[in-house]
C-alpha cells in the first residue's frame, strides 16, 4: 500500500463552476470515481456561479482523468500554481 501512496502527487487548480452544476455532488463523484482526494483550499459560491481553489492528491494518471472531467461538464480548470494567488482568485469580478 506505501508504494501506491509513493507514487501520488498533489496538483492546485482553480475551478469555475457554471450555474446549472452549482448543486451537484461533483468533488464526491470525484472523489469516489476517480479515487483522488480534493482538498478545498477556498471557496466563493452564489446563486450564479461557483469558484473553488482545491488541491487534488493521487495518481498522475487519475489526476488528468479529473481534469477531464471536470472540462467535459463544462467546469473551467486553471492551474493555481503558486498558493499566495488563492485569495485574489476567491475574490467576486
Amino acid at each position: 500500500m506505501q508504494e501506491a501512496r509513493d507514487s501520488t502527487e498533489k496538483r492546485r487548480f482553480f475551478l469555475t463552476f457554471p450555474e446549472r452544476l452549482i448543486k451537484q455532488p461533483i468533488l464526491y463523484t470525484v472523489s469516489t470515481q476517480f479515487d483522488v482526494i480534493p482538498n478545498i483550499l477556498g471557496a466563493s459560491i452564489s446563486d450564479r456561479i461557483g469558484k473553488v481553489a482545491i488541491e487534488l492528491d493521487g495518481q498522475p494518471d487519475k489526476l488528468d482523468a479529473v481534469i477531464r472531467y471536470f472540462l467535459d461538464l463544462g467546469v473551467t480548470v486553471e492551474d493555481l500554481g503558486e498558493a499566495d494567488s488563492i485569495p485574489n482568485k476567491l475574490a467576486d469580478d
